[in-house]
């Protein structure tokens, strides 16, 4: 036996969680939606079960429903039949799988075998470029490429092909159409998510706005609702640590004022506020079991070199739907000689790649300047942004952050409802409307952002809070 031969062998593959992803797709072909955001055809270590993913890929794109018969036939047509074991295999691939439920568990399990064969066939790329002894430089260039192309589908080095690109158009239509629902996360914010349309894979927010604005508690409340609904939802804290994030989450589900966290639930007499404590005791252990493994807390400093290892890491080792990063400005460049401009846009950049590379929606939270105080009106525009025009052309969405009770509290005093108005202005959407005001309803005293009550009237704040605006007496 050869050396190739006997790596070949060695090659890390799970044949039989590969025939688990088929026969799911058979028993339920809705789960096929699910499979073609993970997997590619080529990501199958037999050749006969790449032939029948591509075929259930074909056959879903061009609206035939996929069952063993309809299979069948394709495979015939296609003259592939005998070359995946017969109209006998094909109908065993059901029998294979306890559940098609758990289709998107047995496609990660394939997608990461894949992965480790890339890697391998990348070192073995990577030492024969090292005997070729370049220069350093161009070692390090090299090696960087090959493993960024390895781990990463859609790495700088690689183009995609107009047909793949077809076809995740196709595919994110079919699922449209079959399931009802607009491809991508929503926020569970329903005007929100009735402008936004989901948060597509690639794309990255801006959700902007100065201190005290409430766009941390949103960003927080749209994290864990993704969480619950969607997947893995990691979240970069570069801000508060873990232990903060939960208090801010815990004193928003309970209606309780982040003071009474703070004081450990003691009166002003020194007493315990028994009955309070008990119920967030058990929100908080109802929401450990609930969230456990589905939302990630990451509270170290870290460079835009550590971002990206980390978030690949997690995006193949867990999967990972969506990642939020609080806050821009504490990023750290890596590179020391850089200038504030030149850093902030290529963290940005670095960003929106990121989000390309592993076809994951980004949150990022941006602190704007103090243009917004000098003015009269003081509702956030783009030019409020920090080095705005790097972090404006890499956003498929910039969200302005406003709430007037922070600057007009003579009105929010008179008028409760004002107090909870908080605009989400969108100052920026690459496939939408831009200049449209979003209302949520924001508790201060919980730091709670909400829904804004459909029969609350709320433009009518807009006129008599520009026209007092400024007034923080």
């Amino acid at each position: 036996m050869t050396t190739d031969e006997r790596t070949e062998r060695l090659l890390p593959q799970n044949v039989e969680i590969e025939r688990c992803v088929l026969g799911s797709i058979l028993i339920d072909s809705m789960e096929l939606h699910t499979v073609m955001q993970i997997l590619r055809p080529s990501d199958f270590y037999r050749e006969a079960h790449r032939l029948i993913y591509a075929a259930m890929v074909d056959m879903t794109h061009q609206r035939v429903p996929v069952d063993v018969m309809t299979l069948y036939d394709e495979l015939a047509r296609r003259g592939q039949l005998d070359e995946v074991g017969g109209i006998s295999y094909v109908t065993s691939l059901p029998n294979m799988v306890p559940t098609s439920s758990r289709a998107a568990e047995y496609a990660r399990i394939v997608e990461a075998k894949a992965l480790q064969r890339r890697v391998i066939k990348a070192a073995a790329d990577i030492a024969s470029v090292a005997y070729q002894e370049p220069d350093s430089h161009e070692l390090i260039e090299t090696t960087n490429t090959i493993l960024q192309t390895a781990i990463l589908r859609h790495a700088v080095s690689d183009s995609t092909d107009i047909a793949d690109a077809i076809d995740a158009f196709l595919a994110e239509i079919d699922q449209s159409i079959d399931e009802g629902v607009v491809p991508g996360i929503t926020t569970g914010f329903r005007d929100l998510d009735k402008h936004l349309l989901g948060i597509k894979p690639g794309e990255l927010v801006y959700l902007c706005g100065r201190p005290g604005s409430g766009k941390s508690a949103i960003a927080a409340a749209a994290a864990e609702y993704v969480a619950r609904t969607h997947g893995r939802v990691e979240w970069v804290s570069l801000e508060m640590s873990h232990v903060q994030q939960v208090k801010r989450l815990i004193a928003s589900w309970a209606s309780v004022n982040g003071r009474v966290l703070r004081a450990a639930f003691r009166r002003p007499d020194g007493t315990i506020w028994e009955e309070k404590l008990a119920e967030v005791r058990a929100l908080a252990l109802a929401a450990r079991e609930e969230l456990r493994g589905k939302l990630g807390i990451y509270d170290h400093p870290l460079t835009m070199s550590q971002l990206r290892q980390h978030a690949t890491r997690a995006a193949y080792s867990r999967g990972l739907d969506l990642l939020v990063v609080d806050y821009l400005g504490l990023v750290d460049g890596d590179d020391d000689r850089q200038s504030e401009y030149q850093r902030i846009s290529q963290i940005s950049r670095a960003l929106k790649q990121l989000a390309l590379d592993l076809k994951l929606p980004i949150l990022c939270l941006v602190q704007m300047n103090r243009e917004s105080e000098k003015r009269h009106n003081k509702r956030p525009v783009l030019s409020d942004l920090r080095d705005s025009g790097g972090l404006e052309q890499d956003a498929d969405f910039v969200l302005g952050v406003y709430r007037g009770a922070y600057y007009n509290r003579k009105l929010a005093k008179l008028d409760p409802t004002f107090a909870q108005l908080c605009e989400v202005i969108v100052l920026k959407a690459r496939d939408g409307q831009s200049n449209e005001t979003i209302p949520l309803r924001f508790e201060a005293e919980y730091t709670r952002p909400s829904d804004w009550p459909e029969d609350w009237p709320w433009e009518v704040y807009l006129k008599s809070d520009a026209d007092n605006d400024g007034d923080a007496a």
